[in-house]
């Protein structure tokens, strides 16, 4: 459903709903060696608007799925990029809908902790 852009945090939320710990290690260096062939940045912008909101109608609750939605359409009424995210979105819904899978409890009061910038 999404391929590339965002797919790290539909990763994540899968391995802590299966039970895996998250820790930040400070000796662990990641080096990420992007293609030189790039798409231009707004479409990276779109599609990560686009992925971010499978990923909540994916894993979230309905009605914070629903609300996303009605956010990123408020501002497809004026904003192109969004209206491509918008789109992109609709046309990928059905796939994401099958592949619905609501976190557990825990995970999802981890994610709004978070969200509210809580510890």
């Amino acid at each position: 459903v999404l391929f590339f852009v965002g797919e790290e945090q539909l990763l994540c939320y899968d391995l802590a709903a299966a039970g895996w710990e998250r820790a930040y290690i400070s000796d662990v260096v990641a080096h990420h060696h992007p293609s030189a062939r790039r798409p231009e940045p707004c479409h990276r912008r779109v599609v990560e608007r686009r992925n971010a909101l499978l990923t909540i109608v994916m894993r979230r609750p309905l009605r914070i799925a629903i609300a996303a939605g009605a956010t990123l359409a408020r501002a497809a009424v004026r904003d192109t990029e969004a209206r491509r995210a918008l789109r992109g979105a609709l046309i990928r819904l059905p796939a994401a809908l099958r592949r619905r899978a609501p976190l557990p409890g825990a995970v999802e009061e981890q994610i709004r902790m978070l969200e509210n910038g809580q510890r």
